[in-house]
């Protein structure tokens, strides 16, 4: 049983220098590594040749930011009208589904700390006053985010009422 031990210990002793490596082998074999990559530097003709290619396929859309400072800037190409009225209504139409999820959440969890089936923190004396305070502040994101929809509700029944005070058929108002 020695024996084995001993046998144990001399091998642990013997293989372990081999097999270990110091903190400063491995910090100089990583920096020999990174110094055979050199890091890509960017400069201002690097960007110009990017801005240059996003405009020969179109995707750069601000005209001003393209134009060379000297030159004048280019007027922006005009929308189609439905196409306008289309993006406005639907801009609004996701404003007011917004509004609403955010009024669904918000009373959900005043809900939730209406009924106070959950208690949290049952023996500070504190809790009732607490919750209370919570309570009414949830109460006043409620009212904020309603007031929020009903903004953006009264937003798109006036894009409505202009497009129909403009002549603009119904068709281009709705969604796709």
């Amino acid at each position: 049983m020695q024996r084995l031990v001993r046998l144990t210990l001399l091998t642990t002793a013997l293989a372990s220098p081999l097999l270990a490596q110091s903190l400063g082998e491995v910090a100089a074999r990583t920096n020999k590594d990174r110094k055979g990559a050199p890091a890509k530097v960017y400069t201002n003709d690097d960007l110009d040749g990017a801005r240059s290619a996003a405009e020969s396929q179109g995707t750069v859309s601000t005209p001003a930011a393209s134009a060379p400072s000297g030159a004048a800037p280019t007027p922006a190409p005009t929308m189609d009208p439905a196409q306008r009225w289309r993006r406005d209504g639907k801009q609004r139409r996701d404003a007011v589904t917004r509004s609403e999820a955010k009024v669904a959440a918000i009373q959900a969890k005043v809900d939730a700390l209406l009924l106070d089936r959950d208690p949290v923190n049952v023996m500070d004396p504190n809790r009732l006053q607490t919750l209370e305070a919570v309570k009414a502040r949830a109460l006043q994101d409620l009212e904020t985010a309603k007031a929020e929809l009903s903004q953006a509700r009264q937003a798109l029944e006036d894009l409505e009422e202009d497009a129909r005070k403009s002549g603009i058929p119904p068709g281009w108002l709705r969604e796709p």
